[in-house]
């Protein structure tokens, strides 16, 4: 096999990064921008927020370019319920891509404004994966919802929006899309249902795509090349196949944690057996990877470079347990109903402790 090529990538420094904090103006945000200012003396900040009316918005004593852009507004609620959120995807476009005009940096970080920055891991685990990998314009971002092609959930091109970087152009272009219509944000109806055999977790959904799915699938079009799913639960093999090499080109996945990435609010999501078996680790995108550059450079035609890759070692005990999911599909609504869903979480962890699995496995 000849000698790959890698990236000679030079040592990344913090007045060579802007931190766009996007969202909204939340009271934590004050300390949040503080507090990562503080792990990487020297670096920009733009916080980019919405003008909701009502006379709401506080404006906080920062050092800061602060952005207030017109409310583009909500969509119906994404998911089926009393409690389910409003889909904010078009608030995200518009404050991320507003804020992402105004940086001048090489590189810069997309961050929630209720999320923080611990150290500046981000940008060592990105300089190291760039220097064994021929593409280093990529993506890195979080494990949790980045959701596993083979998962339980199983939406393919689904990138956890919480955390990005990267080059500024990479993100600009991630965010360059139009704005989600309210025919796909209500796409799943009486006289369009859920394909046979979605499963529950599907079927909770009315929007054609989460808004995570929304922006990832518009920026794999954008950037050519790859099948992209038509609707939410669209995975066949040949989809989750371009998924994989998706992640594989485009994308470095890590732990939060690792990341120096701090989300108080779902902090509970890392510990979670279910998203365990639902979510891309940093282990299993390094599988990913390896196992794509692999086909690469054996391949001999570009047919090749499309066939489903093989599983990594772990598969077969996460499929065993999708599997098991799917055989209790039809009870889940009652578990739910019932307030007995974290049961189904005790009973994950139960096999995954059994199996002795961790997400460095």
């Amino acid at each position: 096999m000849p000698a790959k090529e890698v990236s000679l990538l030079p040592p990344i420094r913090n007045d060579e990064i802007t931190l766009v904090f996007q969202g909204e103006a939340h009271p934590c945000l004050e300390r949040n921008v503080a507090r990562s200012r503080a792990v990487l003396p020297g670096v920009k900040i733009v916080v980019s927020t919405l003008d909701v009316g009502g006379g709401s918005l506080k404006r906080f004593d920062l050092d800061v370019d602060f952005i207030v852009s017109d409310d583009p507004g909500a969509l119906p609620p994404y998911k089926k319920g009393k409690r389910a959120p409003v889909n904010n995807v078009n608030r995200q476009i518009a404050t991320s891509r507003a804020g992402l005009a105004r940086v001048k940096s090489r590189y810069a970080v997309k961050i929630r404004t209720d999320c923080e920055l611990s150290s500046r891991a981000f940008v060592d685990i990105y300089s190291r994966v760039a220097e064994r990998v021929p593409n280093p314009n990529r993506l890195l971002t979080s494990s949790i919802y980045t959701l596993h092609p083979d998962g339980i959930e199983a939406f393919p091109f689904h990138l956890s929006d919480w955390f990005f970087f990267g080059p500024t152009e990479l993100l600009r272009t991630y965010y360059d899309v139009p704005f989600m219509t309210g025919e796909d944000a209500v796409w799943f109806n009486a006289e369009r249902p859920h394909t046979k055999g979605s499963n529950y977790f599907a079927r909770r959904y009315c929007a054609r795509f989460s808004p995570e799915q929304y922006l990832t699938i518009e920026f794999a079009k954008k950037i050519g090349g790859y099948v992209t799913p038509s609707f939410l639960n669209d995975s066949s093999e040949r989809i989750k196949s371009e998924y994989q090499r998706f992640l594989s080109k485009e994308c470095i996945v890590c732990e939060p944690d690792d990341l120096g990435l701090r989300f108080d609010k779902y902090a509970h999501a890392s510990r979670s057996n279910y998203q365990f078996f639902n979510c891309v680790w940093g282990s299993d995108w390094e599988k990913m990877r390896e196992r794509f550059e692999e086909v690469v450079a054996a391949s001999k035609t570009s047919r090749e470079l499309l066939t489903p890759s093989r599983p990594g070692p772990d598969a077969g005990r996460r499929r065993a347990a999708v599997r098991a999911m799917r055989r209790i599909d039809l009870i889940l609504p009652l578990l739910g109903t019932a307030g007995l869903m974290p049961l189904v979480g005790d009973v994950l962890g139960f096999y995954r402790k059994l199996e002795g699995l961790t997400s460095d496995a």
